[in-house]
């Protein structure tokens, strides 16, 4: 197992990926998002706090108009493993398929209600719903970066942030 110091705002691209397989935020955040290669503009997929584990991005479908990045959004650590052991688990362990698919399940569902919630609520009601179920967030990233993942102006996140 492997510990790596992620410092404040450091990237991780999906080009590089991270070698670093079954990560786990022990200490710090990151963010998932996609940049596209045209307008530059970012569009936040999905944050990750401790205890959840960040997706493997070379595993991650690449698109032609986007790039995947991971960035840490305060000082991290991340508990690891490298590639060679990650290959050996499911031959030592059959059990550890069964994670692998759990873990991208989770991040699967994750993103599936999300896109629902962005589909069927308000603006409002997504709002209080993350205020809701991880009001750490709104501590940690900014107001840009909240919006993108509500899919909102964020001139109006700063107007229900006023309103709360």
């Amino acid at each position: 197992m492997n510990e790596s110091l992620c410092a404040k705002h450091m990237k991780i691209g999906h080009a590089e990926g991270h070698g670093m397989y079954l990560a786990n935020i022990g200490k710090g955040s990151a963010k998932l998002y996609a940049v596209d290669k045209e307008t530059h503009e970012e569009h936040i997929i999905e944050f990750f706090l401790p205890g959840d584990f960040l997706p493997i991005l070379t595993n991650l479908p690449s698109f032609d108009d986007q790039q995947l990045f991971i960035e840490f959004l305060e000082d991290s650590s991340v508990l690891s493993i490298n590639e060679k052991h990650f290959s050996y688990l499911p031959k030592l362990f059959s059990e550890c398929t069964l994670l692998y698919h759990k873990i991208y399940f989770t991040h699967f569902l994750s993103l599936s209600k999300r896109s629902a919630s962005i589909k069927a609520l308000t603006a409002e009601e997504r709002f209080q719903k993350l205020l809701l179920i991880r009001p750490s967030l709104f501590n940690l990233a900014s107001v840009k970066d909240l919006a993108s993942y509500l899919s909102m102006h964020p001139n109006t996140l700063s107007m229900l942030k006023a309103k709360k």
